[in-house]
């Protein structure tokens, strides 16, 4: 693939993603300027503290009115499942209502948490998301009622029948059943996310998972000198302290563009934010993108 996406301090590289194909390589870069300590409040997954999997059906919430619906055509099979309670360790235990909505209206309403978001494990195979009901622009909740619907979404599709799925019924206290949860594998490619030389964390690079653009319809990444180009390379993004910096370059000699969307490249962000960032370590995400024609 022709296309780079670089997230990096103005000082310091911490980590990339790489878009490539056989013939051109290139790199989605996530970087944080080094001598920050850890926040107290910051969660860092490790899978191998978790619980046996295989007990996690004796130790299931009592129901609580949840359908689940998986499917593995549409959420992935043989999910990780202790990559999926890696996800799940994420989520705060907070009782506090809270309202989600889609990303154009919490613009004018900062108090709403913009959509889409999504936790990940530390081998960033399995995200959990909350989504709206189809129909719905609000949807409130809370996160304990999120992360107590996770945790039986993950017993009974990832565990149970080895599939994604999606979980309703996140009524009651704080909710209005206008969200839903969703548990998926991501495939990551064969190249997939690889971390380097550790350095510490730096939050607000999360500043750009929720402010980079999500769209999802194919378009054309490529240089000024391509008029067929829809996103002018290079092209970037801070986050709002400036420390953290995204940018989206072309390597390819040739001039060449590459066709994705904006939310393929928010996903693989994700990945290298929870496979690496979040545990202080650079790293790199390769195989996304094709070539244009």
């Amino acid at each position: 693939m022709l296309c780079e996406i670089l997230v990096q301090s103005l000082l310091w590289l911490l980590a990339s993603i790489n878009f490539l194909t056989p013939a051109n390589v290139a790199a989605l870069e996530v970087s944080v300027l080094p001598g920050q300590a850890i926040p107290e409040s910051t969660t860092i997954a490790n899978t191998s503290d978790v619980a046996d999997p295989s007990t996690l059906s004796a130790r299931a919430f009592e129901a609580k009115g949840y359908t689940f619906n998986c499917d593995d055509a549409k959420y992935g099979h043989t999910l990780d499942v202790d990559d999926c309670l890696g996800a799940l360790d994420r989520i705060i235990n907070s009782r506090a209502s809270v309202t989600f909505a889609d990303r154009d209206l919490t613009i004018e309403r900062p108090e709403w948490d913009p959509l889409p978001w999504r936790w990940m494990g530390g081998r960033s195979s399995c995200y959990i998301e909350p989504v709206l009901k189809s129909g719905a622009q609000t949807g409130r909740t809370s996160f304990y009622k999120i992360r107590e619907a996770a945790y039986e979404l993950v017993t009974e599709c990832a565990l149970r029948q080895r599939k994604g799925g999606t979980v309703t019924g996140l009524g009651g206290y704080c909710g209005d059943n206008n969200v839903e949860i969703t548990v998926g594998r991501y495939v990551q490619g064969e190249l997939a996310v690889k971390c380097g030389r550790r350095k510490e964390v730096l939050e607000t690079c999360r500043d750009l998972l929720i402010s980079m653009p999500v769209t999802t319809q194919d378009q054309r990444f490529g240089p000024k000198g391509d008029s067929k180009a829809e996103v002018i390379l290079p092209w970037g993004m801070m986050s709002h302290d400036d420390r953290c910096i995204l940018k989206i370059l072309t390597i390819n000699r040739q001039g060449e563009s590459d066709v994705s969307s904006w939310y393929k490249a928010w996903e693989a962000v994700n990945a290298v934010y929870y496979g690496c960032i979040s545990k202080g370590f650079r790293g790199s995400f390769q195989g996304l993108g094709e070539p244009s024609v």
